[in-house]
């Protein structure tokens, strides 16, 4: 109570052990400096200022008319929100943040550096005071902030956000209450949902419109190479009619015209009529090998390898030639292309013509062989051989003789293949003929 030393003099005094006495109206007052009581009251917390980006939208020392939504544990003093940073205190409903029912809305990029500054109100050791805070939309949990009584977030994205602070006293007392501050970032046009649903249904429709011109183009181009594909079969047919079959018809025009006005000879009419027949079964050849490239079903290795034996035993049949095949069992399904079979054939039967002709061979060797990466045609004979073109540049003037081995290797090699010839006078000749099966599919 009264301590004025109305009534005793001196009012207080102080011991020798660094006690007070006070003198009061009902008696003396000892208080041991000590050992102070700690401060049980926890301090208040206030929000005294925010910036965004460097403007100031909230100051708890000015006065305004308007209430600031400030939640549990406000300052005392009055509140306003500055007009320059286009701040406006809204109905929020919707929010989602602490069931605050109201708060300050910032425009669009109104927050990339958003400085806020807080204190609490405790007169005994105000430097030791202890703040947390936390931003509720973006921190999942308090920040420690020790003695410091500013907050900085940089860059917030569109949303709704809580802003909250508690205060510590340096005995440990708390205001977990704390003070509070709502405030709404609003979006740009490009950072809104309805915007992010056009740019999706945009981007499908130009997919889909990519799609649908990808698929025409393809078409467009498989057409083309079916227009190719069909030019190129007619254009080969036209060649195979003109140098098979047309060839041999010329012959046998040739040879009626000479038969029709040769005189009456029966030998030389004998020599003629041969020469007709002749020619009548190489043109039948010559068909029936164009009907065999372009049916369908002759489109497999197997189907290959039958027609080359049938043709050997055909050509060698009644002379002094024997016919040997090696053929593996089972034979392998493998498919090939119409060219391929043209192209094998019609060197394997070039080279079946030379062993007939010119290597007086007693024994012919026709082999076939295959793996995943290719297949492999061999044609050995135990004639008389010769050397290679190379080896008789010094005897001859030019290689007319060996066109038709070079027609051969011109074959092969255009299937990507490899065309090997070896041979030594006395000691036969053998021609083996390989080609690549993932080239020919």
């Amino acid at each position: 109570m009264e301590t004025n030393g109305q009534k005793s003099q001196p009012a207080a005094i102080k011991t020798r052990d660094g006690r007070l006495w006070f003198a009061t109206t009902k008696g003396v007052v000892i208080f041991d400096p000590a050992h102070l009581p700690d401060n049980t009251n926890a301090p208040p917390v206030v929000i005294e200022q925010i910036r965004a980006n460097g403007k100031i939208i909230y100051d708890n020392a000015l006065s305004a008319s308007l209430p600031h939504p400030m939640g549990e544990g406000r300052g005392e003093g009055s509140r306003s929100i500055a007009p320059d940073a286009q701040a406006l205190v809204s109905s929020s409903p919707k929010s989602k943040i602490s069931n605050l029912k109201s708060q300050i809305v910032l425009p669009p990029s109104g927050a990339h550096i958003l400085e806020i500054q807080y204190t609490a109100c405790t007169f005994i050791a105000p430097e030791k005071a202890r703040f947390k805070y936390r931003l509720e939309g973006l921190d999942e949990d308090w920040i420690d902030a020790g003695t410091a009584r500013k907050a900085y977030y940089a860059n917030l994205r569109p949303g709704d956000y809580c802003f909250r602070v508690i205060a510590g006293n340096k005995h440990g007392g708390w205001n977990t209450a704390g003070a509070s501050f709502a405030f709404h970032l609003q979006a740009h046009f490009y950072e809104t949902w309805w915007f992010y649903c056009a740019c999706a249904v945009g981007l499908f429709a130009c997919a889909a419109a990519i799609y649908r011109w990808r698929v025409g183009e393809l078409r467009r181009i498989q057409q083309l190479q079916l227009a190719a594909a069909l030019l190129h079969e007619r254009e080969r047919l036209a060649k195979d009619l003109h140098d098979g079959l047309g060839g041999s018809l010329t012959q046998l025009t040739l040879l009626t015209e000479l038969a029709e006005d040769a005189p009456r000879d029966p030998h030389n009419l004998q020599q003629r009529f041969r020469k007709v027949s002749r020619s009548t079964r190489e043109a039948l050849h010559a068909v029936r090998d164009l009907i065999w490239t372009a049916q369908p079903a002759n489109d497999t290795l197997e189907s290959l390898a039958m027609r080359t034996c049938e043709y050997a035993e055909n050509l060698f049949a009644g002379g002094p030639t024997q016919c040997r095949f090696e053929l593996p069992a089972p034979f392998p399904s493998i498919a090939l292309t119409s060219t391929q079979r043209q192209q094998v054939l019609f060197a394997a039967k070039e080279a079946l013509h030379n062993v007939a002709k010119h290597a007086a061979a007693t024994e012919v060797h026709i082999r076939v062989t295959a793996d995943p990466a290719a297949f492999t045609l061999t044609i050995e004979d135990n004639g008389c051989g010769f050397l290679p073109p190379g080896a008789q540049l010094e005897n001859q003037k030019s290689l007319s003789a060996f066109h038709g081995l070079q027609t051969m290797r011109e074959r092969i090699e255009s299937l990507g293949g490899q065309f090997t010839l070896d041979s030594t006078p006395g000691r036969g000749t053998t021609i083996s003929i390989q080609v690549p099966l993932k080239a020919a599919s």
